[in-house]
């Protein structure tokens, strides 16, 4: 478990009402399925996984549906591809962030709309798709509003390209926006505080501004390697080209591939994006110049805009959007798949050579993982001591079972109580409150190190009422985010008068004395 950004997600999950501010709702949406699993975030892991491999396969079997026959083989086919658009899924685990996020939404919400602009194709129930790419909308607006102004565009080119500006087309919107919004009252009318929610947003903009508070730029951030864009435009020249000239865009993609993997592989981690979606426009050019026949254009598109949609999926994110939408390579690889599908249909030795190649990239993904997990003190083989956490356990490393086990022993002899007030001056352990069973204030994560940071940490203790500011332990480091005792004393928590060390213990990762302090009128 990662005491930074996962401790972050479950303090959100966990009580998303408690939060003065948020950047999105996702909390709001994932809370009453981790209440459906009694709290337990291993059983809201698994769940998160499940649901991503579901909503792949789904995607699968909506493409594969119109030509598939009642024969025995092509079932089999069909349901051998789809088995190989969930297993692609796993590439979202590359760093190993396995819970449920604001980054994880974006996924289901993108496979959801691309089954519903399939549907359309189909010509299936016209509000069934309607309601397919309304759910996708309100997912993606949950995960990163920004999302779903992209997956609206994306809508918008996919009804054009299939229905183009017709009477039709434009039912078809207003089907799919009295979904999202019947949804969304839904939402309102059982689990989501619709004017908390808004207001927390508001909030948030106050104190972070409108745009990420980190990363690249967007200009930089979309600049990927060469031999992406290499073969992206092969992939296209091979469509438009005649079956010869086409073959040679095929060898340009395959080599433009080599190159990018060459490069990127060393560093897999970070470069999964960019290795991922360039072999999948390399697969895409090589099935369109050996296709025996051209599929349809209109289904092509719509499947083609999955190499699309990670980019839309990582906008707005404070990391760069290449490094981003390795979460979401996902969509590049089953859009692949279908497109050989299309090319040659389910039983080709190619198509499954096609499945083969994408499905790799789902145990590159687990390597990669084990080999560098995300500030975790070991791989993941090594997570193998259990830890209650929420309502149920967690495997962790030896280290961070020890740093855990330490700093509630020692809290709860100094007479620490679920549920008291924790303040994380340390700027960079989250998880300290919620492996206490404390209540973060505000906001889960007092993240130091940005123009933010002191306003963030004085609007946590302001809003905090005489009593639980007097009575709120504190959480400080020797590391080098730690807010300073001098700005902790200029918000009121003089810690040499107010205050004694009650525990002391070492971060799991980091090796750092990470540093409990208790109110002396509370310290035992």
């Amino acid at each position: 478990m990662d005491l930074t950004d996962e401790s972050y997600y479950f303090l959100w999950i966990d009580q998303p009402a408690s939060y003065l501010i948020a950047g999105s709702a996702f909390g709001h949406f994932l809370s009453p399925v981790y209440r459906l699993f009694d709290s337990d975030p291993a059983a809201l892991r698994r769940f998160g996984l499940l649901a991503l491999m579901l909503f792949a396969a789904g995607f699968s079997l909506a493409v594969t549906a119109r030509s598939r026959t009642n024969s025995l083989a092509d079932k089999c086919g069909g349901w051998l591809l789809a088995l190989a658009c969930a297993g692609t899924t796993v590439t979202y685990y590359f760093v190993w962030l396995p819970t449920p996020s604001y980054n994880w939404l974006p996924l289901p919400a993108a496979f959801l709309l691309l089954t519903g602009l399939v549907l359309i194709y189909n010509k299936y129930s016209d509000w069934l798709s309607a309601l397919a790419i309304g759910a996708a909308g309100l997912l993606a607006f949950a995960g990163k509003p920004t999302t779903a102004v992209g997956f609206a565009l994306v809508y918008g080119c996919g009804v054009l390209i299939l229905r183009g500006f017709t009477r039709h087309a434009l039912l078809h919107v207003a089907q799919s926006t009295i979904c999202c919004v019947a949804l969304f009252l839904l939402a309102a009318g059982t689990f989501l505080d619709a004017p908390l929610a808004i207001e927390q947003a508001r909030s948030y903009i106050e104190v972070f501004g409108a745009t990420p508070a980190a990363g690249g730029g967007f200009i930089q951030g979309a600049v990927g390697p060469v031999g992406y864009y290499v073969a992206l435009a092969a992939a296209v020249a091979s469509f438009r080209l005649p079956p010869q000239k086409a073959k040679i865009c095929g060898v340009v993609a395959a080599v433009a591939a080599v190159s990018v993997l060459v490069s990127r592989l060393p560093a897999y981690g970070v470069g999964q994006g960019a290795i991922a979606m360039t072999v999948s426009l390399a697969a895409v050019a090589n099935c369109l110049a050996w296709a025996p026949t051209r599929p349809d254009w209109r289904l092509l598109a719509i499947v083609s805009l999955g190499h699309m949609l990670p980019w839309i999926c990582a906008f707005g994110t404070g990391n760069t959007l290449l490094f981003q939408s390795s979460f979401y390579v996902s969509l590049p690889l089953c859009a692949a798949i279908m497109t050989a599908y299309l090319c040659f249909g389910g039983r080709d030795w190619r198509t499954m050579a096609v499945a083969l190649l994408a499905t790799f990239f789902a145990f590159a993904a687990l390597y990669a993982a084990d080999r560098s997990p995300y500030r975790i003190h070991a791989g993941l083989n090594s997570q193998e001591h259990s830890v209650p956490v929420g309502g149920g356990l967690l495997r962790v490393d030896a280290p961070t079972r020890d740093f855990i086990e330490n700093l509630r022993r020692q809290a709860a002899a100094a007479g620490f109580s679920p549920g008291s007030v924790v303040l994380d001056f340390s700027g960079e352990l989250p998880g300290a409150a919620l492996v206490l069973g404390g209540r973060a204030p505000y906001f889960p994560w007092l993240v130091n190190g940005y123009d933010f940071s002191e306003r963030l940490a004085s609007a946590a203790v302001a809003q905090l009422n005489p009593d639980d500011r007097k009575q709120a332990w504190i959480v400080r480091s020797d590391a080098p985010r730690t807010f300073t005792a001098a700005f902790v004393t200029s918000l009121g928590s003089d810690l040499d008068k107010d205050y004694k060390i009650v525990a002391t213990a070492l971060h799991p990762l980091y090796g750092r004395q990470v540093i409990l302090y208790a109110p002396v009128d509370r310290a035992q």
